[in-house]
Order: structure tokens, then C-alpha cells, then sequence
């Protein structure tokens, strides 16, 4: 009797947990489900480009993706940019809202903070804020170029007139750097990355002590610069994917890019990487690898693959999402 009353006991226990669980809250690692087959990559190619340019059919539509982000209130919802429009796509139901209809492909936008909140550049340049959701929409500055979230997600940074300004999600603003630009924004400290083209040299800026560091003496497209959530290494992706660890400065490869044209070759890869990406919390890097293929000889059909990559197994699975 004594052992029954106790299997009973641990009975209702269990019970009572998981009925306070919520069921709508997912873990990162709920969703290993999804995608979990590792992705082949095309082979690539260098196209002959037309003297008038090529015609893209997949321009504009709702599978012309630039960005993804992975929400990290809810792991299952993807934010993406497709065809100048944001969209929340939930990957359990395979449902997609559009969320906003007139945003600006600028370099390193959009991005989202750890409270859900995605700022951006419409076409009129100006930077705004948007719920995940797709409420609450705020126009925080006019003239304001590639914003970015702080590592506290409760303040953002923004290029205006030659002058890096940080705000509050009001627009009210905090302060400002003459003749700054930034990369890339650290997740755990008020640190910043920067460049400076004409020593084609890479920095890191502590913006509470003013301390600078530099970190690296190159010059690939840093458009799409991110930390990881311990601020341990950097990762870019502009043709290919590298990082850099901050403590030891080893720079590698994890992705290849195809190889670049000869000079003075009309000629451009078929295959593309970039729009590299680190929401808060999540240990994967999420980025866009785009592959052209011929028409006919003056058109293009582009197919836009959303991948991300296991930070720790460098694992890359794909997030479809269309059937």
C-alpha cells in the first residue's frame, strides 16, 4: 500500500509539470526535427553576363530572399525578406504573415533583438521598429542608415550625416560619434566593429571606455558582421562564410564561395552567400545561399535557399520554406 500510495504520488507530480509547461513555448532544440537532413551545395559556376544585363524572373516575388532571422521568443518562427516585404514565417504550421511591405535592402539589416523587436530600413531611408508580430510599427529617424540593435536589445545604433547615433526605441536620442561607422555590435558589452578602407583594417570598439583594439588586416565585405552570444567570435558571409575568434584572431573558412571571375570577364558566379545571421540566444547561423540558373540566354531563374548552421557541429540543414 505504502508503494502504491508513492507511485500515485510521483504520478500526479509529473502531471502537474507538464500541465504547467507551456505547450506554445518552443526550445531551440524542439525543432532538430525540422530540416535535419545536411545540405548539398550546387556546383558552381562562372555565367557570361549580357551586355544588358540579365532579367531575373524571381525578382520581387515572395521567394526572392535576401535576410532570415530566427525569432528568439519563438524559435519556430523564421523572419524573413523577400521581394522588398518582411514576412514571419511559423515553420510547425507552415503558415506566413507579411509583416511590413516596403522595406529597403541595406547592408546588415533587418535584425531583431531578444524581446521580439526588428528594426530596419524602409525605402525612404528611414529606420524603423516593428513587433515579430507585425504591430507597433515606429519611424525612429528619417536619413537613417543600417540600424542595429545594442547588445541590451533596448537602444539603437544608426549611420546619419556622417555621424553614428545610438537612441532609445522612442528615436529619443542617446549620443553620438562624429565620422564613426560600425560592422557589426557585440551581444554581451557595449563593443562595436568597425573598418577603415584606406587601411583596409578591421577594429574593435569598447564605446564605454573608448578603448580600441585591431583585430584583423583584410579586405573582403563585412555588409553582414555578427558575434556570437558569448562575443567570442565574429562571423561575416559575403561569397563565402568566415569567422574570426577574438581571443586568438585565427580567421577560417567554414564555407567556401565560388571562385571569382578573371578580370576584365563580363562573367559572375552563379552561386552566392551572404546575409549572415546570429538572433540572441540561438546557437545557430542562419544565412542565404542563392543559385542562378539559365533561362535562355538573357534570363535567370534564382532559387533562394535559407540555411543555418549547428555553431557547435557546423552542421548545414535547410529551413524550407515553401513545399
Amino acid at each position: 500500500m505504502k508503494q502504491l500510495f508513492t507511485n500515485i504520488l510521483i504520478a500526479l507530480v509529473l502531471i502537474l509539470v507538464s500541465c504547467t509547461k507551456d505547450p506554445h513555448v518552443l526550445t531551440e532544440n524542439s525543432l532538430s526535427s525540422l530540416g535535419t537532413d545536411e545540405f548539398v551545395f550546387k556546383p558552381c559556376a562562372l555565367l557570361e553576363e549580357p551586355i544588358n544585363g540579365w532579367k531575373d524572373s524571381t525578382k520581387g516575388t515572395e521567394k526572392d530572399i535576401f535576410r532570415a532571422l530566427i525569432n528568439p521568443l519563438d524559435y519556430n518562427q523564421l523572419i524573413y525578406m523577400a521581394g522588398y516585404k518582411l514576412y514571419n514565417y511559423n515553420r510547425s504550421t507552415k503558415s506566413r504573415k507579411m509583416i511590413y511591405n516596403d522595406i529597403a535592402l541595406t547592408p546588415g539589416t533587418p535584425t531583431i533583438n531578444k524581446f521580439g523587436w526588428i528594426t530596419f530600413n524602409n525605402s525612404q531611408m528611414q529606420t524603423c521598429t516593428i513587433k515579430s508580430n507585425g504591430d507597433s510599427l515606429k519611424i525612429l529617424a528619417s536619413n537613417a542608415f543600417y540600424p542595429r540593435w545594442d547588445y541590451t536589445g533596448k537602444y539603437i545604433y544608426f549611420h546619419t550625416n556622417l555621424t553614428l547615433k545610438r537612441t532609445d526605441m522612442h528615436g529619443i536620442n542617446i549620443d553620438s560619434i562624429l565620422n564613426y561607422s560600425i560592422l557589426g555590435v557585440a551581444k554581451t558589452a557595449n563593443i562595436v566593429v568597425s573598418t577603415r578602407p584606406s587601411l583596409q583594417q578591421l577594429f574593435m570598439k569598447n564605446l564605454d571606455d573608448g578603448k580600441e583594439t585591431a583585430i584583423i588586416v583584410r579586405d573582403p565585405r563585412y555588409d553582414f558582421l555578427v558575434f556570437d552570444n558569448e562575443d567570442e567570435n565574429i562571423y561575416w558571409g559575403y561569397g563565402a562564410i568566415l569567422t574570426l575568434n577574438l581571443k586568438t584572431l585565427k580567421l577560417d573558412t567554414l564555407v567556401k564561395s565560388c571562385p571569382v571571375a578573371p578580370l576584365n570577364t563580363p562573367a559572375n558566379p552563379n552561386t552566392y552567400i551572404f546575409g549572415t545571421n546570429i538572433s540572441p540566444g540561438s546557437d545557430k547561423l542562419t544565412f542565404i545561399y542563392r543559385v542562378s540558373t539559365p533561362v535562355n540566354r538573357l534570363k535567370l531563374y534564382t532559387e533562394a535557399y535559407v540555411l543555418q548552421m549547428d555553431l557547435k557541429t557546423r552542421k548545414i540543414t535547410e529551413i524550407k520554406l515553401f513545399d
